[in-house]
């Protein structure tokens, strides 16, 4: 729980507004997404005993706050608001800026519920924020080293708190000769993100998670391997033949939290 405090919406500082987060609904809370999972079960027909298949979500965690401002908000500053809060495409940023809040990112999008009014004139609102998922995004891990064609060994560290997933981070390198190999000993050894006849000199970024490729060249996919880098929670040993730098960027999800 937090108490009164300002925050950064999609860019925008709240104090531009002169509005702060006042606090939850107590009833939202009790819906965090922690608590919300469906389990599913499994058993044999005739027998009495289930069995654990995994957990989900069946739809994005929401929660229920205000936003408020010690003076009256002018009707054409409330026009802004509305504006800025309206629902657009696509997730945005959210950071609340209080101790132990702002070292993460939310991602989510707010729609308004309702207008808050104090003896006729308006002096915030109750917002929707609906999340992209259970989980803030942390100050990401990032590696870089030079390889000289020789096998380097790392260690990667995967700190998220989604333990009974895999994490995929993005992976920058510049390969002299072309080709890289990646494989994660702590994972599968069988399992081998590679890529051949590259561009010589060029730089390449693949996002793991997206399953995106972007550099110098056309069809890059057909180039790999299609074994997509994946980390465990905790350590990874990652054993990688390359001739150029590599920069492996690690992301860190934590379980949302009020």
């Amino acid at each position: 729980m937090f108490t009164a405090t300002e925050f950064i919406y999609d860019g925008i500082h709240s104090g531009t507004y002169g509005l702060e987060i006042s606090g939850f609904d107590d009833s939202a809370m009790e819906e965090a997404p922690y608590v919300a999972q469906t389990i599913n079960t499994t058993k044999a027909a005739k027998s009495n005993k289930f069995f654990y298949l995994d957990a989900s979500l069946d739809s994005p965690p929401t929660y229920e706050f205000s936003v408020v401002s010690r003076v009256p908000i002018h009707k054409t500053t409330l026009r802004d608001i509305l504006k800025w809060f309206d629902p657009q495409k696509g997730f945005r940023e959210l950071t609340i800026l209080q101790p132990s809040y702002d070292d993460a990112i939310y991602k989510c999008i707010f729609s308004v519920t309702s207008i808050i009014y104090h003896c006729g004139y308006c002096v915030g609102l109750n917002v929707s924020a609906t999340f992209d998922s259970p989980y803030q995004y942390g100050t990401p891990i990032k590696t870089t080293i030079t390889c000289d064609g020789t096998v380097k060994i790392i260690s990667i560290f995967n700190n998220s708190d989604n333990i009974n997933e895999y994490v995929y981070p993005q992976v920058e390198f510049t390969t002299t000769d072309g080709t890289i190999t990646i494989i994660n000993t702590s994972d599968n050894e069988t399992r081998e993100f590679k890529f051949e006849g590259l561009n010589h000199n060029a730089t390449y970024k693949v996002d793991n998670e997206l399953k995106e490729i972007t550099g110098e060249g056309s069809n890059l996919l057909s180039k790999f391997s299609k074994k997509w880098l994946r980390l465990r929670k905790g350590e990874n040993k990652l054993k990688i033949t390359l001739n150029g730098t590599i920069t492996i960027i690690c992301p860190q999800y934590i379980k949302i939290s009020f």
